[in-house]
């Protein structure tokens, strides 16, 4: 291949995914005046099994996030027919003088708009209005002087009280009844969010989202060793963990974070730690569908490039690699003031000028050594090696194949456990995601000379 052909965009197997993750938009069934205590279950039995509801996350329970407290319960279908017949079939199943229950409590079961859940689920949204589920940002006007205009979907006190909740439930009258609602209200959240709106929000947010649904798991999985709730079992963990392992912000090692928290033995021996735990951007991600081959080849390019320059903001940290290390010595991740202030599609932009120098830096230097060997072949017999010696350098390569799972992610997994490289340890405390445990470390950048420069 070219330096052209490996800078190419269909070409390359590392980019952003948040530009797919625009959602259809659904047809909505909310249920009021439902009971704090109601449980996904009791939902879904109240549609019944014959009921089309659209696949992963269909069920939302809203919370307030500041008290825990249960509001709406939105439901989603795959069209609107199909939200109008369970309609009809429940309102069937009552006579005119007794309408559908929960538990203790007559409920009204009416047809909603994707506007109306979005709205719901992001409530202190302002300077936004919600088209066919979608954000539209509207101008301040001028005698709205009072006003900030849009400042983010959501804040860092609604996710510092969610969090709370799970981590302390008993705080809350609403959280110590009903344990599993601050669970379920972040995977609705994550699922929720629009992500394909990349300019309107920003790094921090992101890393906030992560950070909360990391807290939230290890809460869960240390509470349900000391003791089982109702609604709070394995499945919920399960749950919390396919919302981070689908969220398309998410990157490779930010998920081999979130299962590492899950304490899940058999997820992690599905994750080659140096594929997915040393991945080295901090916005991009791997592109489905996954070309393993592709990944091998440019992970490789990486290693050996080194870039002219980079954004502020933007810092390469060094990380303990173990015995061996697919990417190089690259780790970048945001500072904290800069992830506040640059918006998420600008730090994939930047992000992707980064890998374009790495790709080129590498290639050129593959090509000389390829050259030089070229040239040194014929001058050295002693360099050809023998056939048993080259059966015996490839048994001893680590082998790399892709597996896919039940929620249609694929995780890289080494064929030959002799040569699976040491698995790095917990690195949760020093995950670039949370700055305030962040250290930098840029030893190998400090040379002048040779170092990258740094812009701005």
């Amino acid at each position: 291949m070219s330096v052209d052909e490996i800078q190419a965009p269909q070409a390359c197997p590392i980019g952003c995914d948040v530009d797919t993750s625009l959602r259809s938009c659904p047809a909505v069934v909310k249920i009021e005046n439902a009971p704090y205590g109601v449980t996904r279950q009791e939902v879904k039995q109240l549609f019944g099994q014959t009921a089309r509801l659209t696949e992963n996350w269909p069920i939302h329970i809203l919370m307030e996030r500041s008290t825990g407290k249960t509001t709406d319960c939105y439901v989603e279908f795959a069209s609107d027919i199909d939200a109008e017949e369970a309609i009809q079939r429940i309102q069937n199943q009552h006579d005119g003088h007794q309408g559908p229950r929960m538990g203790n409590r007559l409920i009204e079961v009416t047809m909603s708009s994707p506007d109306a859940l979005m709205k719901a689920v992001f409530p202190l949204t302002k300077g936004i209005k919600w088209e066919r589920g979608r954000p539209v940002q509207v101008l301040k006007r001028e005698d709205e002087f009072w006003s900030t205009g849009f400042d983010g979907f959501l804040t860092d006190e609604e996710l510092f009280c969610t969090a709370r909740h799970a981590r302390e439930p008993n705080r809350s009258i609403f959280s110590s009844k009903v344990p599993q609602r601050p669970y379920e209200s972040i995977i609705s959240t994550i699922w929720m969010f629009p992500w394909y709106a990349a300019d309107m929000y920003t790094v921090h947010t992101r890393n906030k989202l992560f950070v909360t649904l990391k807290e939230m798991i290890a809460a869960l999985v240390e509470r349900l060793k000391r003791k089982r709730d109702v609604g709070l079992d394995q499945r919920l963990v399960s749950e919390l963990l396919n919302a981070g392992i689908q969220c398309p912000a998410f990157t490779p090692r930010m998920k081999y974070v979130l299962a590492e928290v899950t304490e899940d033995v058999q997820i992690l021996n599905r994750m080659h730690p140096q594929a997915v735990a040393y991945f080295p951007f901090d916005t991009l991600t791997w592109l489905r569908p996954y070309d393993i081959g592709a990944l091998d080849l440019y992970g490789s390019l990486i290693a050996l490039g080194r870039p002219l320059a980079l954004p502020r903001g933007l810092y390469p940290y060094e990380v303990s690699r173990g015995n061996c290390a697919l990417y190089g010595e690259w780790w970048f991740g945001w500072e904290d003031n800069a992830a506040k202030a640059i918006s998420y599609a600008a730090a994939v932009s930047a992000e992707k000028e980064v890998l374009r120098q790495l790709l080129v830096a590498g290639y050129n230097v593959q090509r000389s050594g390829l050259l030089m060997q070229s040239a040194a072949a014929p001058a050295s017999a002693a360099s050809r090696s023998s056939p048993s010696a080259n059966r015996e350098q490839t048994s001893q390569a680590p082998q790399v194949s892709a597996t896919h799972d039940n929620s249609g992610d694929v995780t890289v997994a080494v064929a030959s456990a002799a040569a699976r490289p040491l698995v790095p340890r917990s690195f949760h405390e020093r995950f670039l995601s949370e700055p305030s445990r962040r250290q930098r470390h840029a030893l190998f950048l400090h040379s002048r000379r040779d170092g990258p420069s740094w812009e701005g």
